[in-house]
């Protein structure tokens, strides 16, 4: 029970992915309603209580509970190892079912050799569009970056399927993308990604609305150069 206003900016509850207040923000609660849940796509999260001096309210209570991840066991890949330097990831399904999963919230890691970087080739892609993809999306952050992002400075690009693809300049390096995080949607087939460093993330979120046939891509080490 927490001071209820149309944007939650007064009093609310808001919990983050991760392990600190710089993390993403993946709810943000106010009012009387029992909030919907939330999931991580790793083993932290990050909660902040937020009030002001107007009127004080009751309070929430919540669990935060364990639970097998259904993005697989594996979230780290070395493509080195083994002499491994191909992996094929495909986005989470049930057994016999042809879509991908409601309310999934997946991250995957990739790294390469010191001096390799990694190529994302996409075999399919069909995920739920809609205007900056803020319902489903598939998320390519490049770890040469990840500080610049979760410290707020980066600029995503937005890649909207057959709609759009944004290109927003980037203010800290003075360039143009693809120093950004990349968000697919839609149903077309994106290019291929070239990462600027020897590790990246690739991050899959979908909601209870629609699930869509989903992805399926390559991760392949290649030389820095070999572009």
């Amino acid at each position: 029970d927490q001071h209820r206003n149309d944007t939650c900016d007064c009093d609310y509850l808001e919990i983050l992915d991760g392990n600190g207040p710089f993390s993403q923000v993946i709810g943000r609660f106010c009012g009387h309603d029992v909030g919907r849940s939330v999931y991580s796509t790793g083993s932290s999260l990050y909660i902040r209580l937020v009030t002001d001096g107007n009127r004080p309210s009751t309070g929430f209570k919540l669990t935060v509970s364990m639970q097998e991840s259904p993005c697989g066991s594996q979230p780290f890949f070395n493509l080195t190892e083994h002499g491994k330097e191909v992996f094929t990831l495909t986005s989470p399904k049930l057994a016999g079912q042809s879509n991908y999963q409601p309310n999934l919230r997946c991250m995957w890691t990739f790294e390469s050799a010191y001096r390799d970087t990694l190529e994302i080739i996409f075999n399919k892609f069909n995920v739920e569009d809609s205007d900056n993809c803020t319902n489903d999306f598939l998320k390519i952050e490049d770890d040469f970056i990840k500080d610049y992002i979760t410290e707020g400075l980066g600029a995503d690009v937005t890649y909207r399927g057959q709609h759009s693809y944004s290109r927003a300049p980037n203010f800290y390096m003075g360039v143009a993308s693809p120093l950004g995080s990349h968000i697919y949607c839609g149903s077309s087939l994106p290019h291929e990604y070239f990462s600027q460093s020897s590790k990246l993330r690739i991050y899959f979120v979908s909601n209870s609305e629609k699930e869509f046939e989903g992805f399926n891509l390559t991760v392949r080490t290649i030389n820095a150069c070999s572009r």
